[in-house]
């Protein structure tokens, strides 16, 4: 994945006492979001998830005057870039070609929180639409699209700053296929190619991983990496960070209709399900992520 980055304008409810720069930030974060919900804003110039790279480089050209730095990766079709009265970043991450992601975040540890009244403003703006809020975070989606809208106001006791996120989601179903593919284990490693893993990968390294867009109303992307042995996939080991507690519990009923019931495992700082039998498997659920093991891995965790 290729990171893109401008630095824009923006507002925060501590910007290191500039009232100009609070009031560019502010600006930048309006318009960083659409009517539609989970839509882009003006800022990005009607760049969208699935556009071409050539619109990330139109963007670019038509910023470049305003760069104080300007760092551009030919062989990526990437861009670095820092507007010159701002500490905002303006992001879109690359995949095979085409906008991933888009991301509006503060850029300076003197900004601390988002803009007054952007929550507001974004509750009025995608009206209707589904959402979550918890701790700092806030979520809208957009089921036609499949695409969500992240926004963390930050902790200003931890010096977080704000961030608005565009990215793509899947449902629960969609999301357990990919990202914990049960049916696999025992499987021939060939089963890897639809996960895009070329056969390559996994007869050098013994192991094979992938991404998989985030749940609905998570705060992070899911990771998934299978282990083989003698040509076999043995183990899957899964990392996703989710935050919101109807999220998380809605994983553990999906495992518990396919594996019974877990049984609870005393954790030192996280709760811990464990199922045995010929295939185990281990979930751990710390704080706002959730990690599971299943296969052979499990051993190794006792």
């Amino acid at each position: 994945m290729v990171l893109v980055m401008f630095s824009g304008c923006k507002s925060s409810s501590s910007t290191g006492g500039s009232p100009e720069i609070a009031e560019a930030q502010s600006a930048a974060f309006h318009s960083g979001f659409g009517v539609k919900p989970a839509t882009p804003g003006i800022v990005f110039d009607g760049i969208d998830l699935g556009a071409p790279a050539s619109r990330v480089r139109e963007l670019r050209t038509k910023y470049a005057a305003s760069f104080a730095k300007d760092y551009y990766d030919t062989d990526h079709a990437g861009m670095l870039a820092m507007f010159r009265d701002s500490r905002v970043v303006i992001s879109a991450s690359l995949e095979d070609g085409v906008v991933e992601e888009l991301g509006l975040w503060t850029n300076d540890e003197r900004d601390k929180g988002c803009p007054a009244g952007l929550v507001l403003a974004l509750r009025a703006a995608w009206a209707g639409a589904p959402m979550a809020e918890y701790e700092d975070m806030h979520v809208w989606l957009d089921p036609v699209r499949k695409v969500k809208a992240r926004l963390a106001t930050g902790q200003p006791q931890t010096g977080d700053q704000c961030r608005l996120k565009f990215e793509r989601y899947e449902t629960i179903d969609a999301w357990m296929e990919r990202a914990i593919p049960l049916a696999i284990l025992g499987k021939p490693a060939a089963e890897l190619a639809r996960f895009g893993v070329p056969p390559e990968k996994w007869k050098q390294d013994g192991s094979a991983d992938w991404r998989t867009a985030s749940l609905s109303f998570a705060s992070g992307g899911t990771s998934t990496e299978v282990e083989i042995a003698g040509g076999t996939i043995v183990s899957i080991h899964t990392f996703t960070y989710v935050g919101d507690r109807k999220t998380i519990d809605e994983v553990v009923a999906k495992l518990s209709v396919l594996r019974g019931a877990g049984t609870v495992v005393e954790g030192k700082k996280s709760r811990i399900l464990e199922w045995k039998g010929e295939v185990p498997m281990w979930l751990d659920l710390h704080g706002e992520f959730i990690a599971l093991t299943v296969g052979r891995g499990v051993a190794n965790l006792h």
